[in-house]
């Protein structure tokens, strides 16, 4: 069961954000780069970006390679920090490599009540 939690963002223009709050707290993959993952991958990954989030500075890179699939790889690179309704946000980068292609997303995530990470 999922909940739903306004808040409001003001960098020079205020605009409302959304934050979803899903059945799988603590998981930041999403996007479509999770589509180019199976199950085993998806967890994996997902577990550097949270590490990621945790432990890196602005624009430090973590890698990533796939245990199953030889030819998949990514990388997580934390691109800043900020505060939002007094909770800690991260924008950051996604990369895999799958099938000699480079996918790319960014996406935004803030720490909930219990620490957990969720994108936003």
């Amino acid at each position: 069961v999922g909940g739903y939690l306004g808040s409001k963002v003001g960098s020079g223009i205020t605009k409302d954000l959304s934050i979803i709050l899903g059945g799988a707290a603590g998981y930041v993959l999403g996007g479509k780069i999770v589509e180019l993952l199976d199950k085993k991958e998806e967890k994996e990954f997902n577990n550097v970006i949270e590490d990621s989030l945790n432990y890196n500075p602005n624009n430090a890179k973590s890698e990533w390679e796939s245990s199953s699939n030889d030819e998949t790889s990514g990388e997580v690179i934390p691109l800043n920090s900020y505060k939002i309704d007094k909770k800690n946000c991260r924008d950051f980068k996604k990369v895999i490599k799958t099938n000699k292609k480079i996918y790319e997303e960014q996406s935004t995530a803030c720490r909930s009540k219990d620490g957990n990470w969720i994108l936003i």
